[in-house]
């Protein structure tokens, strides 16, 4: 017994049946699924977590700033705009000159200028870690 398929008209996509005809989420969700199991694993790559990556999502997780004195590269680099040579280039910077005092400092380095700083503003804070990380000096 096949008849709990007659939602789906031959050949419709399933999208556009939900707008024409208002199926509600969940019984889209149920035909979708239907849809990806006939469908020979093409449907792999739109795995739940890919889909959740949306610019919006994204944006709520950049909520967690990161510290420019204590993030490691790979931390560095989830900041969007940071390339990896600019996060190894932040961190040496660190070693070198110590801890920043503001987040405005990373304009001292060659590859940051203030109009890329203010495209990363909202996503770093500069907080020193407690003067323990800088050794031996106050």
């Amino acid at each position: 017994g096949s008849s709990h398929r007659t939602t789906t008209p031959a050949g419709g996509k399933v999208e556009d049946l939900a707008l024409v005809s208002g199926v509600g989420a969940a019984k889209l969700e149920q035909v979708k699924f239907e849809i990806c199991v006939s469908s020979k694993g093409s449907s792999a790559q739109h795995s739940p977590s890919s889909l959740r990556k949306d610019p919006a999502s994204e944006h709520h997780l950049s909520a967690t700033k990161i510290n420019i004195n204590t993030a490691t590269p790979a931390q560095l680099m989830s900041i969007r705009g940071i390339t990896e040579k600019i996060a190894n280039s932040i961190v040496d910077y660190r070693k070198e000159h110590g801890p920043f005092k503001s987040i405005e400092d990373l304009v001292r380095m060659n590859c940051i200028n203030s109009s890329f700083l203010d495209k990363i503003r909202h996503q770093i804070f500069a907080e020193s870690a407690g003067g323990r990380a800088s050794a031996g000096q106050d």
